[in-house]
């Protein structure tokens, strides 16, 4: 997730102090990221019955009980190891006191409308050489040596970067 606060951080106008971003692992573009009043909308439907209003929503998630807010709350299951409960807000800028995140990333994209702070931001987007260790299986703790040869930035075996004392 680290990735995709990073991505988001300079999407919206947190980005002032910012000189270079390093997105691993993660982005902003996440489906599940895109739509959460829809999604809790459809998650809640039974609990809400004909009250859908945005309003509506806000006032059962403040009142309805913690036990029956995580019970049905969407998950990202990683093979039955853990399950990620995450997705940033679009806020109204015209209602909130400091927003964030005032339009869906694909917007601002799609828009050309960073901030003027993050437009000179240097970034780097990558993945990690373990990517994809969540999804171990561990019937077969070393299945995912293979792949990561071929799917991966650094080839494996990789031992890191060797500096001497001469590159200092």
């Amino acid at each position: 997730m680290g990735g995709t606060s990073i991505h988001l951080h300079l999407l919206s106008n947190s980005c002032e102090y910012i000189k270079r971003a390093i997105i691993w692992s993660g982005n902003a573009f996440g489906t599940e990221k895109e739509n959460h009043i829809d999604l809790l909308k459809e998650t809640f439907k039974n609990e809400l019955g004909n009250e859908t209003s945005k309003n509506d929503l806000l006032n059962f998630m403040i009142n309805a009980p913690a036990d029956v807010i995580v019970k049905k709350t969407p998950q990202h299951p990683f093979n039955g190891i853990f399950k990620i409960y995450f997705a940033p807000v679009v806020e109204n800028k015209s209602i909130a006191v400091e927003p964030f995140l005032t339009e869906k990333p694909r917007v601002i994209y799609a828009k050309n409308q960073f901030s003027q702070h993050c437009r000179n931001v240097e970034v780097s987007f990558g993945v990690t050489s373990a990517e994809f260790l969540l999804y171990l299986n561990f019937s077969d703790l070393y299945d995912w040596i293979e792949p990561l040869k071929n799917n991966s930035l650094f080839g494996i075996p990789y031992n890191g970067l060797n500096i001497t004392e001469n590159d200092k």
